[in-house]
């Protein structure tokens, strides 16, 4: 009785142990991989086996089964056997299995910390250099291969630069430089964006029999990627044969990764400071220019701004003493100076080689201890800006240059301020003589070239001055209230001195008997009244054998939104009009070889319907029917205002605008 209880047991244990081995199945299914259904297999027979055995308790139906008692009695032994041998060799499989999947955990895990440890290694690194260097002793240590290498990818021309390398022979160095992303295995590196290992390196390319000639037989190549960009290339060599095998593929899927990382934050940090200290530049150099045209402004001395210049200077270029040098010709003078002993230093240019270098390059200057900076204004130089700094063991920088070249920018305004308040009091000088002609005509009586001469004088005069008050009212330059007051003197004057030459012209003859006063304000009788401005652009031909004339018509035109091509005698402002189209002429009456009549008269001939405006120093009397007849349809006597040229302009582009419609 007991040997049936003990049977039965060891069947439903067995059946038992059926069922764990399902549930361990689906709780792991990878045990399926390694010895399972062997250990299965081998209980299931053994569930056979005791149930052999429970039937030796009952002959009769033992017998009535199998028959002959030798059957039972083979099927248990060979059932038993094989039973006991399958469960053998299914744990035993079990057991390795187990064994390389702790080992591999173990790798995992000490991969793991490998990637933790060189992680926090390379975030320790401040500079791209380092980092590499570092990423590169850690991974060949680690992996015990003989070289490594990093390449960068440029980002302007895609060309691989290696950047760090360890173990790599001279030879293969200077070969390995560069590489082209384009080619070979390289090129697969990058496309595929996925490691490749070679365990034995085929003798496929060029660089692949480069690494041979060395002895290296193995290699793995992994893209670092930044996001989607390839940002360059890791390689492993090593001399062994299958050294490198696919099962490092993910770690240096992991590395490159990592390297990628770090990279673009070393790029993006980089880039931010670059704009930090782009816009912190910025800042500092708008406060300094700020304070500056506070100084152009002011009513200190010429010598007195370009001292604060210099110390504005200061401020931002390490440097111990400044000079501002004015140069004419090849003379030198010193107008500002922190030094002492230079200030107000009047010399050849031949003595400073150092200012005649800058004049002859027409460049910035720059060395250990000088930095000199031209001064321009209209493409003319000048003067120089010089910092020096004898004790420096450094290069000035070329932040340093840049904000210097500002700060000559301001130097060329005042230079080109004080310039100018020296023209206008000297104009302003010559002007208030004017009245004296008018006193002296008792002695001797000018003649109507005298008139002429003068009304082109008054006329650039006037014309200029009241394009610099526009200039000053638009903000195109410093305002300055002295400056502002000179011009308004300066405009009455002309226009008290026009009246004065207005008064000497009528005591000549008239040119004809009948004299018709024709102004810009009896235009209403030929052209509709027209008040508002219209935005059509003009091209304009100006003929005038003055070239003070012609600058002040360009300009003129120039701010009221026209382009002017000009002419200094009558015969070539004919030719320019044959080769092109104009929308208007402007000619003066008085030209060295034709008469300003033959130059209309021709150009009329050729187009009847261009405007032609006639400007004179000899006044505004004359005949309208010999205006007419010689196709001027303007006039305009010297000295006129840039109002008046405006009112032309205006009605004879919407005399235009009128025929089109």
């Amino acid at each position: 009785m007991f040997s049936i209880i003990l049977k039965v047991l060891f069947a439903l244990t067995s059946l038992w142990v059926c069922i764990y081995l399902f549930q361990l199945k689906e709780r792991y299914p990878d045990l399926t991989k390694a010895g399972w259904y062997k250990v299965l297999s081998g209980v299931l027979l053994l569930f056979g086996f005791s149930l052999i055995e429970i039937l030796d308790e009952f002959p009769n139906l033992k017998a009535v089964i199998f028959g002959s008692p030798i059957i039972p009695l083979f099927l248990e032994i060979v059932i038993g056997i094989l039973g006991l041998m399958l469960i053998t060799f299914g744990m035993i499989s079990w057991l390795t299995e187990i064994s390389f999947l702790k080992k591999k955990t173990e790798e995992r895990e000490k991969e793991f910390l490998f990637l933790e440890f060189l992680s926090s290694k390379t975030k320790k690194s401040s500079s791209l250099i380092e980092t590499l260097e570092n990423s590169l002793k850690e991974v060949t240590g680690f992996l015990r291969v003989e070289a490594s290498a990093i390449w960068i990818t440029n980002p302007a021309t895609q060309e691989l630069i290696l950047a760090s390398y360890k173990g790599l022979p001279a030879t293969l160095v200077k070969k390995f430089e560069n590489l082209d992303s384009e080619n070979g295995i390289i090129k697969e590196v990058a496309r595929n964006k996925e490691p490749i290992i070679q365990e034995e390196i085929p003798s496929t390319e060029e660089i692949l029999m480069e690494l041979k000639k060395e002895n290296f037989v193995s290699l793995a190549l992994a893209p670092i990627l930044g996001g989607d960009k390839n940002m360059g290339i890791l390689a492993l060599f090593s001399k062994e044969r299958y050294k490198l095998d696919s099962k490092i593929g993910k770690l240096l899927e992991n590395i490159s990764s990592n390297l990628g990382e770090k990279i673009d934050t070393l790029r993006l940090a980089k880039e931010v400071k670059r704009k930090t200290d782009q816009l912190t530049q910025a800042i500092q150099e708008n406060q300094i220019l700020s304070v500056i045209s506070g100084y152009l402004v002011s009513n200190l001395d010429f010598e007195q701004i370009l001292d604060r210049i210099i110390w504005e200077g200061l401020k931002v270029i390490e440097a111990k003493v400044g000079h501002i040098v004015l140069v004419t010709d090849k003379a030198v003078e010193v107008r500002a100076s922190l030094d002492p002993a230079f200030y107000g230093l009047k010399s050849d240019l031949a003595e400073f080689p150092l200012i005649k270098e800058v004049l002859d390059r027409r460049k910035n200057l720059v060395n250990q201890t000088n930095l000199l900076v031209p001064i321009f204004a209209r493409n003319q130089i000048l003067g120089v800006l010089w910092f020096e700094n004898p004790e420096a063991e450094k290069v000035f920088t070329q932040k340093e240059v840049q904000q210097a070249q500002a700060l000559a920018n301001q130097a060329s305004l005042a230079i080109q301020n004080s310039q100018l308040k020296q023209e206008l009091e000297e104009a302003h000088r010559r002007l208030s003589n004017i009245g004296e002609t008018q006193r002296l005509s008792a002695v001797t009586s000018p003649g109507p070239n005298f008139a002429n001469d003068m009304n082109n004088i008054l006329a650039a005069i006037l014309g200029n001055t009241q394009l610099l008050q526009n200039k000053l009212a638009s903000g195109e330059l410093p305002y300055n209230s002295d400056l502002s007051e000179y011009l308004k003197i300066i405009e009455q004057s002309v226009v008290d001195g026009s009246q004065v030459i207005g008064q000497l012209q009528n005591s000549y003859p008239a040119p004809t008997e009948e004299v018709s006063q024709i102004t810009t304000s009896d235009l209403r009788v030929f052209e509709p009244e027209v008040t508002d401005k219209l935005a059509k652009k003009l091209k304009v031909l100006a003929i005038d054998d003055q070239r003070m004339i012609l600058d002040l018509l360009s300009s003129m035109f120039a701010n009221l939104g026209h382009t002017t091509e000009v002419a200094d005698t009558g015969q070539e402002g004919i030719e320019k009009f044959k080769q092109d189209s104009f929308d208007l002429v402007i000619t003066d009456l008085g030209l060295l070889d034709i008469s300003g009549f033959e130059v209309s008269q021709k150009i009329k001939e050729r187009n009847p319907e261009v405007p032609i405006v006639m400007i004179t120093g000899w006044g505004a009397n004359f005949d309208k029917d010999q205006l007419r007849k010689a196709g001027v349809d303007y006039i305009l006597a010297k000295p006129f205002k840039l109002e008046q040229l405006t009112e032309v302009v205006e009605k004879i582009t919407a005399q235009r605008q009128s025929a089109i419609k």
